[in-house]
Formats: structure tokens, sequence, C-alpha cells
């Protein structure tokens, strides 16, 4: 399904984040030029810019605009939202942890943690594209999906220029 345009530039968002969990699940990048670091703790470093930068302000702006505003509108279609919100906020929840250990430094384990935040990460981006989003493209109402269009257009104003991969 085309992505409608309210949501373009969160699936612009998603592309980086399947870029930087790619790059984490196989341990290197797979494009000779790019500057993605060999070492396991060059790769935290880029990991935590990358969180701090892209990832943290997405699920911000996810948990405090996006869904309250799906919540708000699940009363008036056949299937609730709260149980898909609720998933993806808990997996927001998981990579926070997640962060957060791997902010600590410790060595040991490190490489498999950087990929298991990296399949973490993929499997979450392709919740929200495939079901997430579709389902917001197939229910909602013109009206809402102007509404959507606005809530992140006034985001991506605001977010600031990316980490670059």
């Amino acid at each position: 399904m085309k992505r409608h345009a309210a949501l373009v530039p969160l699936s612009r968002e998603h592309h980086n984040g399947l870029v930087i969990a790619q790059r984490l699940i196989l341990g290197r990048s797979t494009n000779p030029r790019s500057p993605w670091p060999s070492a396991a703790q060059g790769q935290v470093k880029r990991l935590l810019r990358f969180f701090q930068e892209e990832l943290q302000p997405h699920f911000k702006f996810e948990e405090g605009q996006l869904f309250p505003r799906l919540l708000e509108w699940s009363t008036m279609g056949a299937v609730p939202w709260q149980p898909l919100l609720q998933t993806l906020r808990d997996e927001h929840r998981v990579m926070r942890v997640m962060i957060d250990e791997l902010s600590t430094g410790r060595d040991e384990g490190v490489s498999d943690r950087l990929r298991s935040f990296g399949e973490q990460l993929r499997a979450h981006i392709h919740v929200e594209e495939r079901e997430l989003f579709e389902r917001i493209q197939r229910e909602c109402s013109d009206a809402q999906l102007a509404e959507v269009m606005q809530l992140v257009s006034t985001y991506a104003d605001t977010a600031g220029p990316s980490c670059s991969l």
C-alpha cells in the first residue's frame, strides 16, 4: 500500500532506523563507503547518538501525540486501537531499557546486545509500517488523516536535523 503523505516523514525516519538495525544485526555496514565503525564500542556510541537524536524524539512524538489521538478516535472504529498501541509502547519501553544497558559501558556481550537491539528495532518498525500505518490509512477519515498530517508536519518541523547514518 502506498504510504499516505501524512505518514511519509515518519516512514523516512523508519528507513533510517532500518539502516541502523541492519548494521547492528550484521555488526557492520554493507556500504563500503559508510563511516560505520567496525569496533563494537564505536557502534554503541553511534547507536546512543542515533537514539538520542532520532529515535527518542520519534518515540516521544508517537506516545505523546499520535497514539493519544488514535485512542481518541478508537471508539469510532469496529476494532479498538488500544491493544496495538500498548504493544508499541511496550516495545518502546524495552528498547529504552536496552539502550540504558548499552550506555553502561560494559564490554561483555556487547556485540550480542547490539544485535538484539537491531532485531528489536527492525521488528518494531515493521509492525508500525505494516500494521499501524496501514490501519491508519484504511480506517481514518480524510479529516482525521489531515489532522495526522498536521501533527506529523509540526513534529517534523521541530525535530531538528537528523543523525548522519
